[in-house]
């Protein structure tokens, strides 16, 4: 589920995933083994790519052009908020930039947008709009994002 592949995005370890959701550290361990399996562009490439980033620059770019730096020294604590850095940064960013933006531009007319946090949009509008709203927001969606443009 959810929790999994975050623990393996941001390179949780089995027991302190176990410890968060409460589930056997043998479940945790399996599942954790079958994502890098499933994906292994996240330790091979990603994490990988975020340290030497980090090591060489101390600055994260986000491809939002949401820059960090990382002043504390150089270690699994700081590469895990590295590794949280981008997508925590980029989700947003692009919710707002690919989904919300275009969206505003073509239904302001008829929609009051309530509500943008994080990963989630909430808006107001005619529920005959309701249909060609959902087209909209899934065409916008799509927007690729390229992540390391180093």
């Amino acid at each position: 589920g959810k929790s999994y592949k975050h623990a393996a995005n941001y390179n949780e370890s089995a027991y302190n995933l176990s410890r968060r959701s409460h589930v056997p550290l043998g479940e945790c361990e399996r599942a954790l083994r079958n994502i890098d399996a499933a994906n292994p562009k996240i330790k091979n490439t990603f994490h990988r790519t975020v340290r030497e980033v980090l090591e060489r620059t101390r600055i994260l770019e986000t491809p939002f052009q949401r820059k960090r730096m990382f002043f504390g020294n150089m270690n699994d604590k700081t590469y895990k908020e590295g590794y949280a850095h981008i997508p925590q940064s980029t989700i947003p960013d692009h919710l707002r930039f690919n989904l919300f933006f275009p969206l505003e531009e073509k239904f302001s007319h008829d929609t009051n947008f309530l509500v943008e946090w994080h990963d989630s949009l909430l808006a107001e509008m005619p529920i005959k709009k309701e249909e060609e709203y959902i087209e909209a927001a899934h065409e916008f969606s799509k927007t690729p994002i390229s992540i390391f443009h180093y």
